[in-house]
């Protein structure tokens, strides 16, 4: 592991007031996202510490996406729960007032620590063999890493000086720019050929019906994408062609 990027961001939400703490959650319908990943290891160690059992106690419903646990939130009766990361935290409670924060995972979690630790959702890892093999390009990449985070960092530390109070957030999951790199990314791991272009094609083959169209936006992407600095590289480039 080459270090940790995101902490505690998980929080239960419930449609009503009962449950106050992880014992209330006994008999409910959880829905959630995460399967055989951090949500689902934080959420049954949480029961678990509070005598509950995952399989009898509770019934967890995971999704496939956050979005789709937030939307069978907003959707049920009265007493639903969901665990939900930020961002979608707050954009379901901004659009159903009836929906509240009941319980931070992370500070549930730091309760019942014994050894300092806490809640870890994003980590950045390198196969041992690849390291071992290319330490230059490794260390080459965490030094843009950083450099990034720094960049956005004085980017908005910047236009704060300025004047700037308010500033957006544009959710383009529609699109899922980041899915698609990350595709690209999966698929050299393990070792296949990826182009630009046949990237493209796969990729929105799986998730749109007018493949050639979506495609082409895809492939026009990052030649589209506003430059945060005048001189800075994009942090976004293309698939090789």
């Amino acid at each position: 592991m080459l270090g940790i990027n995101t902490l505690g961001v998980l929080y239960i939400v419930e449609k009503g007031n009962t449950v106050q703490n992880v014992a209330d959650l006994k008999g409910k319908t959880i829905y959630t996202t995460g399967k055989g990943t951090t949500p689902e290891y934080t959420l049954k160690y949480l029961l678990k510490k509070a005598g509950l059992d995952a399989e009898k106690d509770v019934n967890i419903e995971f999704k496939s996406e956050a979005s789709e646990a937030a939307a069978m939130l907003a959707s049920s009766d009265s007493g639903a729960v969901a665990m939900l990361p930020q961002p979608y935290v707050t954009t379901v409670m901004a659009a159903n007032s009836d929906v509240r924060i009941a319980l931070d995972v992370t500070k549930e979690w730091e309760n019942l620590s014994t050894d300092g630790s806490t809640v870890v959702t994003g980590v950045i890892a390198v196969n041992a063999d690849y390291y071992e093999k290319n330490k230059a390009a490794v260390a080459k990449f965490m030094e843009e890493y950083e450099n990034s985070v720094d960049f956005v960092n004085d980017e908005l530390t910047n236009a704060f000086e300025k004047g700037a109070n308010d500033y957006l957030i544009v959710n383009a999951s529609n699109i899922r720019p980041h899915a698609y790199f990350l595709d690209a990314v999966r698929r050299i791991w393990f070792g296949e050929d990826v182009s630009g272009e046949e990237h493209s094609e796969k990729f929105c083959g799986k998730y749109f019906d007018y493949v050639d169209g979506i495609s082409w936006c895809y492939d026009e992407y990052t030649d589209s994408m506003l430059k945060y600095g005048e001189h800075e590289e994009m942090l976004i480039r293309r698939v090789p062609q």
